[in-house]
């Protein structure tokens, strides 16, 4: 399940029901996984991330019309939208082409915050060194007193900044 995240139910039984039907469909058991999903929706008929998956797997399983049915159920719970609802409506063509819906765009990057350097690095990333070295060859001035790196995300690029700095300078 592709789910970007989870939220409770608040109701324990609904939950693990839901955690029952994911382990069901990592095991191949689509319908199995369905059909928990219903018995988890029939104790907590608001819960989002149920409705979303169950549209996943209605989807899966052919069922357009009860993947829409199940996407617009979960959309009308979490009016965020952090699962990204909107965007299988749009897929499936029961809703126009939009702008991803605001919520799923933040919960999203939020999910994705705490490994994003990481897998800058397994991606050999090397925008910020490219940077210091334009700026090198410009013969722009490399010596600073100090800086103030605010809002520039990870502060990859100041990091490798002052690494080439010291490390050239031989500091």
């Amino acid at each position: 399940m592709n789910s970007p995240i989870l939220l409770s139910s608040g109701d324990v039984i609904a939950d693990r029901r839901f955690e029952w039907a994911r382990d069901r469909e990592a095991k191949g058991d689509l319908a199995g996984a369905a059909d928990l999903l219903l018995q988890a929706l029939e104790l907590a008929p608001t819960y989002a991330s149920a409705w979303f998956v169950l549209g996943e797997l209605r989807q899966k399983l052919g069922d357009r019309a009860g993947a829409i049915a199940a996407f617009e159920k979960a959309r009308a719970a979490d009016p965020q939208d952090r699962h990204g609802a909107a965007l299988h409506l749009i897929h499936l063509g029961a809703q126009p082409p939009a702008a991803m819906p605001e919520g799923y765009v933040r919960a999203l990057f939020d999910g994705y915050a705490p490994r994003f350097e990481q897998a800058l690095k397994g991606l050999t990333y090397r925008a910020p060194e490219l940077l210091f070295r334009a700026v090198e060859a410009s013969g722009a001035r490399m010596k600073f007193g100090s800086a103030l790196d605010l809002g520039c995300g990870t502060g990859l690029a100041a990091a490798t900044t002052v690494v080439e700095v010291r490390r050239r300078s031989g500091a």
